[in-house]
Formats: structure tokens, C-alpha cells, sequence
């Protein structure tokens, strides 16, 4: 049977992307966020107040993939729309999809470059914290965590930082 298979899928690729078809229908579909961990040179994080949520109001940027872009592209236009402000990615934090949703979330590593903040209709505030002072009440506990051990990564030189 397997056999058999591998010939159908043989053929499939031969002829316009028929098995990108065969894919997409027989696969889960996704939808992929991508998020920043922003450090200055002090080691404090930025985070954003987030109008449009009810629950967990500030946290860390980002936003939604379009189709077709990649995940860092994603993040720095989704914070330049959202802010104003240009990011620098740096590196990869923390990748996780959930069990009760269909989505992924790749978080990095990035530092500001520029920009003024400009307040827009997704985020109305943001504002710099010192990681071992207490973040706000309303952020999700699962960002604070990424903070930590991002936080202590940078510390031992586990990340790389680059220096502007």
C-alpha cells in the first residue's frame, strides 16, 4: 500500500503542484503569530497596552502572519503599524502551537532601532519595565515566563545581543 502511495505522489508532483493540493486538504491549517521580547541595553522589555483585548491587556508586540510572509517580516511591520517604532530581530525565543487551537506562535529575541511612538487604534500606550521589578497584573503569565528565561539567557550570554 505505502508502495502505491509514494507512486500517486510521485505522479502528483510531476503535474502543476497537484500534491500541494492533496496538502492542503488533508492537513491541519494553522494560523502563525509572531511576537518580540524587546530588551534595551538596560535589560528592561518593552511592552505594549493592547486596546482591543478584554483580558491580558499589555504584553509583548506582534501579530498575525500574512499569507505568504515570513515570520519575521510579520513582526516588524505588525510592530511599525501598531507603534511607529523599527525592531531588529535578533533571534528565536520560543515556538509553541496550543492544543485546543489551531495556531502557532514563534516569539524572538529584538531590540528598537527607531521610530517615535504613535499611538494607533490596536495600541494606545508603551512603555519600558524593569524585568525584576513586577509586570502588570493583566499580562499572560506565559509571556512573563519567555521574559525570564530570556532575561537569564542573555545574562549567561545564551542569546545572541546585538550591540547598537
Amino acid at each position: 500500500m505505502r508502495r502505491i502511495l509514494l507512486v500517486i505522489w510521485k505522479f502528483l508532483t510531476r503535474h502543476n503542484g497537484l500534491h500541494h493540493l492533496l496538502l492542503h486538504a488533508v492537513n491541519a491549517r494553522f494560523i502563525v503569530s509572531a511576537s518580540a521580547v524587546i530588551v534595551d541595553d538596560d535589560g528592561r522589555v518593552l511592552l505594549f497596552h493592547h486596546t482591543y483585548r478584554n483580558d491580558n491587556s499589555w504584553g509583548i508586540p506582534g501579530g498575525w502572519l500574512k499569507r505568504g510572509e515570513n515570520a519575521v517580516s510579520a513582526l516588524c511591520r505588525e510592530v511599525a503599524e501598531e507603534s511607529g517604532l523599527a525592531v531588529e530581530v535578533l533571534a528565536p525565543l520560543y515556538i509553541d502551537s496550543g492544543p485546543n487551537m489551531a495556531a502557532m506562535e514563534i516569539m524572538y529575541l529584538a531590540r528598537l532601532i527607531g521610530g517615535d511612538f504613535m499611538p494607533s487604534d490596536e495600541v494606545d500606550e508603551c512603555r519600558w519595565f524593569d524585568p525584576t521589578q513586577k509586570f502588570p497584573e493583566d499580562m499572560k503569565a506565559q509571556q512573563k515566563h519567555v521574559i525570564a528565561e530570556a532575561r537569564k539567557a542573555i545574562l549567561e550570554g545564551g542569546w545572541p545581543h546585538k550591540k547598537p
